[in-house]
């Protein structure tokens, strides 16, 4: 299973969204073990947008004057000055049962992580999302590792 997760720490595929059947159980520690900050968030457990974006938070470690609201997820996810890394992976932990339940807060978080993927990128350096299970029909496909 390790090597659904070693394109994205060895650099191999550009930073993006990637999907993947089934996370090896290790996968924030391989991440860490790389010398990135893995953002590890099981999307599916939060009941509401009010757990996810707290979820979102409490993994990235934002800051105590976050708003706890879609935009200030983007801006957070575009600054993280508080960690010290040289690269971010975003985890989406079974992310196939939150697009079954909220294929709407699918979208918007899809949407979020890739405009930061996009902002990184532009600045040298490297913001993957690996999100774990399938997608709703009408959702752009990902691609796949």
């Amino acid at each position: 299973m390790v090597s659904v997760v070693l394109p994205v720490i060895l650099g191999i595929v550009a930073p993006g969204i990637w999907r993947c059947d089934a996370l090896p159980a290790d996968t924030c520690e391989l991440i860490d073990d790389r010398g990135w900050k893995p953002i590890c968030v099981d999307v599916a457990a939060a009941a509401d947008k009010a757990e996810l974006l707290a979820a979102i938070a409490d993994a990235a470690e934002f800051p105590s004057h976050f708003g706890h609201n879609w935009d200030a997820v983007a801006d957070c996810l575009t600054d993280l000055a508080w960690l010290d890394t040289t690269g971010y992976v975003f985890v989406a932990k079974n992310g196939g049962a939150l697009a079954v339940r909220d294929p709407a807060m699918t979208e918007i978080l899809l949407d979020v992580l890739a405009e930061a993927s996009e902002w990184w990128q532009a600045r040298g350096v490297a913001f993957h999302t690996i999100w774990e299970g399938q997608l709703p029909a009408g959702l752009p496909a990902l691609e796949q590792l």
